[in-house]
């Protein structure tokens, strides 16, 4: 009788878990956000807590960080990133492996991907690299006003790199606003002067918003660099006409 009743409680437990977890799905974000209101406290503290790893397991996650990095110097991309997941699968919040990760992504241009895990990263460090990979993958979304300010955000953090502003340039190109595209272009110039590559951008911009002198003036700049630019050549007698 008491086996028969201890199976029966056993079956219950189990029947009433599972329902809990039918529940968990049905409801999502709703139930983790009434758990939030209802136990800020405690969840802040599990949240914020550092998973703490023994020793071999940081060992077990340096061999892997090194075995996918080895893999990609050899161009065996999906065994990196199956290394690289591997590694994170013990530590969550190993950067290296996230950022290696998400560059993968990136090239793979699986930028959905690659958006969550330098998301991630940014939330365990302010970086301006991983930030600008994250503006990078929103852009290539679409989701132009958060690469905006991700790309603000790395600028602020590290304002001497004149790539960052061209992607500013671009961003604000994609939100139709020429006007704040030429000055995160000029602030580009102004740390690369000669960088023919930027002057080609800003004459295109010109022309865009019918500036056609100062345009034709930055092709006579290329060509003042670079006298047998084609290109710059073309684009000049293309708008003579």
């Amino acid at each position: 009788m008491w086996t028969y009743l201890l199976l029966f409680l056993s079956v219950i437990s189990i029947l009433s878990i599972f329902v809990y977890r039918i529940v968990f799905v049905i409801r999502g974000k709703d139930l983790i956000k009434d758990d939030l209101k209802n136990r800020p406290d405690d969840l802040a503290v599990v949240i914020k807590k550092k998973v703490k790893l023994s020793r071999k397991q940081k060992e077990e996650v340096n061999t892997l960080y090194k075995k996918g990095a080895s893999f990609l110097e050899d161009g065996k991309e999906d065994e990196a990133i199956k290394s690289f997941v591997q590694a994170l699968a013990i530590d969550p919040k190993h950067k290296e492996s996230m950022n290696k990760l998400g560059v993968l992504y990136m090239h793979k241009q699986m930028y959905s991907a690659a958006c969550a895990v330098f998301k991630e990263l940014c939330e365990l460090e302010e970086n301006a690299v991983y930030l600008s990979h994250l503006g990078l993958a929103l852009y290539n979304l679409q989701e132009y006003e958060r690469a905006l300010e991700a790309y603000k955000k790395a600028i602020m953090l590290d304002y001497d790199r004149s790539a960052r502003f061209v992607s500013l340039c671009q961003v604000y190109r994609a939100l139709n606003n020429n006007r704040m595209a030429l000055i995160s272009l000029n602030k580009a110039l102004d740390l690369e002067a000669d960088n023919i590559e930027y002057m080609f951008l800003l004459s295109e911009i010109l022309f865009e918003m019918d500036q056609f002198e100062e345009a034709k003036d930055v092709v006579r700049k290329i060509l003042f660099l670079d006298p047998e630019n084609e290109e710059a050549k073309r684009l000049l007698r293309k708008r003579r006409n």
